[in-house]
């Protein structure tokens, strides 16, 4: 039986959390937009799986801003466009990706979907909330009182009392 009704888009939205593994603004047609790669893997010990996608809104705006640079761990949820395990050369012969590439459409960052920049070499300590005393030589001590017991009479204890 042949089907001819034509093939509609499903909803299929995807969540994923990897790593920003590139990102850059680039150009097209005279508007800007922020280009990013995301990459994750899908099971324990599996594969790694390029998620790509542009964005010219907010996204944009934090990159801009250094706060969506490559390493950083995202949350991301989007539309899934298109799957690829290969790609073609100019010439048209059939090449392997180093690893699959899912493109995404729609792509937000939910609350709670930015997660911890990596860590720069040489970064800078963090400042305390707080101003640190330091002392130097050896401060003066009072002298250790005796822990033995004394034993006091029941008149002695209610005048120490009040």
């Amino acid at each position: 039986m042949n089907n001819t009704s034509p093939r509609y888009a499903q909803f299929n939205a995807l969540t994923v959390t990897g790593r920003i593994f590139h990102a850059e603004i680039a150009y097209k047609d005279g508007s800007e937009f922020l280009s990013v790669s995301v990459i994750s893997t899908a099971s324990k010990d599996g594969v790694d799986i390029e998620y790509k996608f542009n964005n010219s809104n907010g996204l944009m705006g934090l990159f801009k801003k250094g706060y969506f640079c490559k390493g950083r761990q995202v949350t991301i949820t989007g539309h899934i466009k298109d799957v690829s395990a290969y790609w073609f050369t100019g010439s048209g012969e059939i090449q392997v990706r180093k690893r699959p590439e899912i493109q995404l459409t729609g792509v937000n960052v939910l609350d709670g979907g930015l997660g911890p920049m990596p860590n720069a070499e040489g970064q800078a300590q963090r400042l305390a909330a707080g101003t640190v005393i330091t002392q130097v030589g050896t401060p003066e001590v009072d002298e250790t009182p005796s822990m033995e017991p004394v034993e006091e009479t029941a008149e002695e204890e209610l005048v120490a009392l009040y």
